[in-house]
């Protein structure tokens, strides 16, 4: 079986260097995007604990986000790419951790063969932490209702973080 396969940042680095965009063909990479099949979205293990200091004060609370890319791998013979892509959230009471959910979200894509390994791996690397990421948000908010814990509603993500626009630098002359 010819399997190309990635490790994220936690994991062991795959055969192959990661591709980057600048490095693929963009009719290659669009035939990818073309043809990809969403199969499945799943929640494959899951990781969830409360303790009862969480309740004293909420809203002293710190609640923080966080995911990872965990692994990326694509069957070339059978057409399917499947990546795997880590999600937790943390709320610490002082220096204590009260709440804890880590979960692990699968991605499977179909109809890949005959396209190029490097764009598929693209494509996924690209494509799984924004499909994931619904998921992730609404398994919290189930989590959060069943335990009482009411957390506040998570934020949407976007592709690319918001920049205040810079003034225009003007041209000094020389100092004198």
């Amino acid at each position: 079986m010819n399997k190309t396969n990635e490790k994220g940042a936690k994991g062991t680095p795959g055969p192959r260097e990661k591709p980057t965009s600048a490095e693929v063909e963009p009719d290659l990479y669009n035939a990818v995007v073309e043809a990809a099949e969403l199969n499945s979205i799943a929640l494959v293990s899951s990781d969830f604990e409360i303790k009862p200091t969480y309740f004293r004060d909420k809203k002293k609370n710190h609640h923080s986000i966080s995911g990872d890319l965990d692994e990326v791998s694509f069957s070339e013979e059978d057409g399917f790419a499947v990546g795997f892509y880590n999600w937790s959230i943390i709320v610490k009471s002082g220096r204590e951790h009260v709440f804890k959910l880590k979960t692990r979200f699968m991605i499977l894509y179909t109809s890949l063969d005959g396209h190029d390994p490097d764009c598929v791996i693209l494509f996924m690397k690209k494509m799984i932490r924004f499909s994931t990421y619904p998921y992730f948000r609404n398994y919290v908010s189930t989590i959060s209702w069943l335990s009482d814990a009411d957390l506040p509603i998570m934020p949407v993500i976007s592709t690319l973080p918001h920049r205040k626009q810079s003034k225009p630098r003007q041209k000094r002359g020389p100092r004198g």
